[in-house]
């Protein structure tokens, strides 16, 4: 059990005298103050411990956040032990901002001065009368408004006057180790057995977490190590005892579950991930019918196509379904590439004996069953999967090939609506303009040429590629200006001096409409190249409208609506 061998401290240089008297003194501070109703010792470092820290039930004077004197109910002491000790004294710190003379922030004095011979437990009962004022060094002042304010209120001193920090005070220590032991190594029993179990969490307490726990734990079953404990107190604390000693000794095994936890939290991950990718990409696929409204077979071609719903509706949808499948691999490969580190059941075998390795045998077990069962969701889950992603992929593709006929068809409607234009202009409105009317427009007219308006005469000018100017000829003024290819301009008839507005347009010049041609012609030659190539095979009505239009008879109208527009 701890302690029965002391061993020097890592970084201190205690001689073996030194550890068998810091050995003594731990044992008495441990037994004399067990379950002491005034005072409560926590070890602090060391095996035996070096430090400590002392919590104490004592009525003394304290100063406030505020800067105001205030009575406090507990104090609490660091106390560190020195290299020299015990002939040095111990280093005293108080934890709470003391009012007393011999006390400041950093320190505070031992009275009697400490003798060697002196033992921690009787230093106890020296910090208890220094605090509750029962005695203070008049001579030996560390802070002279604490002495001066002593002075004046005298009479309300001792601060404590039932004080009693004797090893008896609450019944004899072994009286109250005997009536709280069970309890307490309960107690004790529960905390290693959670703490062990959180050694196998992914994020679970680091190697130094160990040996700080495991060393807390065997100091505290230290004191019913004595003959005079009852036996089952005895066997129960050699049991802890024992289980915390080895523990150090398996932090390799648990490391290894900890790579297996850590293993199964990244499979319920994945696992997750795909159910909802999955769910959300049969969501998309399934909105897909959406797009192809009914059409009779014997419908025009053209028409099926107009039917389709907008080209930037469309495209929105295939990139929506892209996405989702795009995330839908992903979660599929990730889920696949969690199951051989989750499908690991290789043995383990543990260094431990007796209860800690019924215990560990029990974790391995618990996480085998979740790797398992981990294992198992990963292959079912993939294989349900797997047609979901591939029906997606077809139907990607299909709304993809819905998109190019959508495009086409736009393109058609656009060169049909230019060549109707074009006829409606006739030859004398290519590089003219219209001047605009209440219920019809008026030209065309050529540019640059004088055309009277009663008494006004005005030339329109093409000022830039698109741009407009108008020209008063009578009074040699410029009208207006612009960058657009329509302007209203006032006119102002010289006899009457009337005024109203006039609206020119402007009509396309022959460069341009040659390059829109010219456009149209290649984008839509593209378009049916890239359309007679062979289509993913669907089922859905995206994929029968697709099959319609790829039709021979229905591919061959459109590519002849294609050439008559050529």
């Amino acid at each position: 059990m701890a302690m029965q061998n002391p061993t020097p401290h890592p970084g201190r240089s205690w001689s073996s005298d030194q550890l068998l008297r810091l050995e003594y003194e731990w044992r008495r501070l441990q037994r004399s103050f067990a379950y002491h109703p005034s005072v409560r010792v926590i070890p602090l470092h060391g095996d035996p411990p070096d430090e400590y820290q002392f919590e104490l039930r004592v009525r003394t004077l304290g100063v406030s956040d505020e800067g105001e004197l205030r009575y406090l109910t507990d104090c609490s002491v660091h106390v560190s032990l020195p290299d020299a000790f015990p002939y040095e004294p111990p280093l005293l710190r108080p934890l709470q901002a003391v009012f007393h003379p011999n006390v400041t922030v950093d320190e505070m004095l031992i009275l009697p001065p400490w003798d060697p011979k002196n033992t921690l437990v009787d230093l106890v009962g020296q910090m208890g009368a220094l605090l509750a004022f029962q005695t203070y060094d008049p001579w030996d002042v560390w802070n002279p408004a604490a002495l001066d304010w002593l002075n004046v209120n005298s009479s309300y001193l001792p601060t404590d006057p039932n004080l009693d920090f004797r090893p008896e005070a609450g019944g004899e220590p072994l009286m109250r180790i005997a009536r709280h032991a069970a309890v307490s190594i309960q107690q004790s029993d529960n905390q290693l057995r959670e703490f062990s179990q959180s050694l196998s969490h992914p994020d679970g307490p680091s190697q130094g977490d160990l040996h700080r726990f495991v060393q807390q734990v065997r100091l505290g079953m230290s004191l019913f190590t004595d003959d005079d404990i009852p036996a089952a107190a005895r066997s129960a604390a050699a049991e802890v005892d024992d289980w915390a000693g080895q523990l150090p000794q398996t932090w390799n095994l648990w490391a290894e579950l900890r790579r297996r936890s850590a293993s199964i939290a990244a499979a319920d991950g994945a696992i997750g991930q795909l159910n909802g990718a999955i769910a959300d990409l049969r969501h998309r696929t399934q909105k897909l019918e959406h797009y192809a409204p009914p059409i009779s077979e014997n419908s025009d071609p053209a028409h099926r196509l107009l039917a389709l719903p907008a080209t930037p509706e469309l495209q929105a949808a295939l990139g929506a379904v892209q996405t989702s499948l795009n995330l839908a691999q992903q979660a599929l490969s990730s889920a696949k590439g969690k199951l051989p580190k989750v499908a690991d059941l290789s043995p383990l075998i543990t260094p431990a004996i007796g209860t800690l390795q019924t215990f560990i045998m029990e974790q391995i077990g618990a996480i085998h069953a979740l790797a398992e069962r981990a294992a198992a969701d990963i292959r079912l889950l993939t294989r349900e999967a797997a047609p979901v992603v591939q029906r997606a992929s077809q139907e990607a593709a299909v709304l993809q090939r819905l998109v190019e006929w959508r495009e086409y068809a736009d393109l058609q409607q656009r060169g049909d609506a230019l060549a109707a234009q074009v006829s409606h202009w006739g030859s004398a409105g290519i590089q003219a303009y219209y001047m605009a009317g209440d219920e019809t427009d008026y030209g065309p007219f050529e540019l640059e040429q004088r055309l009277e308006l009663g008494a006004i005469a005005i030339c329109v000018r093409n000022a830039s590629r698109t741009g407009v100017e108008v020209w008063d000829l009578m009074r040699g003024v410029r009208l207006g200006k612009t960058d657009l290819p329509e302007i209203t301009v006032p006119l102002v008839d010289p006899q009457t001096r009337e005024s109203y507005e006039a609206t020119f347009r402007l009509t396309a010049r022959a460069d341009e409409l040659r390059l829109q041609f010219t456009f149209l012609a290649a984008e839509t030659q593209r378009l049916l190249v890239a359309l007679k190539r062979p289509s993913s095979q669907s089922s859905s009505g995206c994929g029968r409208l697709i099959q319609q239009l790829a039709a021979p008879d229905a591919f061959n109208e459109l590519a002849a609506r294609h050439d008559n527009f050529i």
